[in-house]
């Protein structure tokens, strides 16, 4: 856990993630209390066939739990449709860096999770310096 400014706070967990670790993170942003909640998620690796599936149903489990999911790779796309408003496709992590760098973010916790083959790592160090 990483202080922010503005009485924020980054949760970087973004060595490892499958459905269920991601299901934890998510469980943990639902118990903190700050209004604003965001998960910032890489695509999970190694989930075969049923990797769009597996992106939906945590993308399901979020929905009312967080305000926002911001995501990056294509396996999130139906994940994206699942948690309706406040969520956001990226088409790169700059471009998601880019973006959380521009947004309000007082009184926020971010957690930060995906596979290490997503380099979710990268998205923590920018927003921890």
């Amino acid at each position: 856990v990483h202080p922010l400014r503005d009485n924020s706070y980054l949760i970087d967990d973004s060595y490892n993630a499958n459905p269920e670790s991601m299901k934890r993170s998510i469980d943990l942003l639902d118990q903190v209390r700050f209004p604003t909640k965001i998960l910032v998620a890489g695509q999970m690796g190694e989930l075969g066939d049923e990797s769009i599936h597996f992106h939906s149903e945590v993308a399901e489990y979020a929905k009312n739990k967080i305000e926002y999911l911001f995501c990056v790779g294509d396996f999130w796309k139906r994940g994206i449709e699942v948690f309706g408003n406040g969520a956001i496709l990226f088409n790169s992590n700059e471009e998601l860096i880019n973006y959380l760098s521009s947004i309000e973010k007082t009184n926020t916790v971010i957690a930060v999770k995906g596979s290490r083959s997503s380099r979710m790592d990268e998205v923590s160090d920018i927003l921890i310096n």
